[in-house]
């Protein structure tokens, strides 16, 4: 069976080599999105997708906490990650979905696809609400 392909409409926005337990080499590949709301994105590795997310906010702000914190002993699930990604390239992709309305009420599209998207894919990072 062919492995699934993620959808092509993804962007990579942001790509960071893990060493020593903390993201280094960080670089932002795609300004315009970097500064986007209501976006979901995965982390890439090894071309596998591994962890999936959306954030109402800007992704800047979302993906500056990860660098942040992913050093940081937090939980069993964090060391595991960084653990898996050490030494490795981790590259995240982001898509803006459009909005749309319902009813006359904005509908945040990019949750709807988020979980989906997880359904699908699986991913190993990715918690389970």
């Amino acid at each position: 069976m062919a492995k699934k392909r993620f959808p092509r409409e993804f962007r990579p926005v942001l790509q960071y080599v893990m060493r020593d337990g903390r993201p280094l080499e960080d670089k932002v590949l795609n300004n315009k999105l970097w500064d986007e709301n209501g976006v979901v994105y995965v982390r890439i590795v090894n071309g596998e997708p591994v962890y999936i997310g959306s954030t109402n906010g800007k992704l800047s702000t979302r993906l500056k906490a990860h660098l942040q914190g992913i050093g940081k002993p937090r939980s069993s699930h964090a060391t595991k990650y960084r653990e898996f990604v050490e030494g490795k390239t981790v590259t995240t992709y982001a898509y803006k979905p459009e909005q749309m309305k319902v009813l006359r009420r904005e509908i945040s599209v990019h949750r709807g696809l988020e979980a989906t998207l997880i359904e699908e894919f699986n991913p190993k990072y990715t918690k389970r609400k």
